[in-house]
């Protein structure tokens, strides 16, 4: 066991130590020496029993403090801890209530969109028999221009300019009212 020589209050001490532990002891040494040499400054001489006594209670003293605060961190240290993982519990229940958020949105998109598919199939149905029936109202016009055509063509030319002429607003009318039909037919 190493021996090393330290100065406290200009006396010199001799003490043992572990291996690798010299400098170690000499910068504590060095401590108390400080110590010693502010209380000499305040106090004066008191002996070097009292000077220790004193020393090593103020040391003591600041040891006490120290670990004050080191418990204070410690406790400190924990509480933030504690919070951290609350805040990753709510973290994790924030991340799935919007991941199960995520997934109604998707889900409900795709009812919407089912449900437009459906209501266009619809309109292009509904829209195909408008046409379809209209497409008939002009083939009966046409038959009663034509009818009313041979019936005027029998009752002379005065007769037969008119039923022309009927027949011409009739076909205007139906034609007019096939293409409000479609136009309503594209906006729905």
């Amino acid at each position: 066991m190493p021996l090393v020589n330290v100065m406290v209050n200009a006396r010199a001490y001799t003490i043992a130590c572990d291996d690798g532990e010299e400098g170690h002891l000499k910068e504590l040494a060095t401590h108390v020496d400080q110590k010693v040499r502010e209380l000499v400054g305040s106090v004066g001489q008191v002996g070097d029993h009292k000077l220790m006594l004193m020393a090593a209670v103020l040391i003591t003293d600041e040891f006490f403090e120290a670990r004050g605060r080191a418990d204070g961190h410690t406790k400190k240290t924990k509480e933030i801890a504690g919070a951290q993982a609350e805040f990753e519990v709510r973290i994790a229940a924030t991340e799935k209530r919007a991941a199960h958020a995520v997934e109604a949105a998707e889900k409900r998109a795709a009812e919407v969109e089912a449900k437009a598919a459906r209501a266009i199939a619809e309109a292009e149905k509904r829209t195909a028999q408008a046409i379809a029936d209209a497409e008939k109202r002009i083939a009966d016009v046409e038959a009663r221009i034509l009818e009313a055509m041979s019936d005027a063509e029998g009752k002379g030319a005065r007769a037969s300019e008119e039923a022309e002429h009927l027949a011409a607003l009739e076909l205007d009318e139906a034609a007019s009212r096939l293409e409000r039909l479609v136009a309503r037919l594209k906006v729905a």
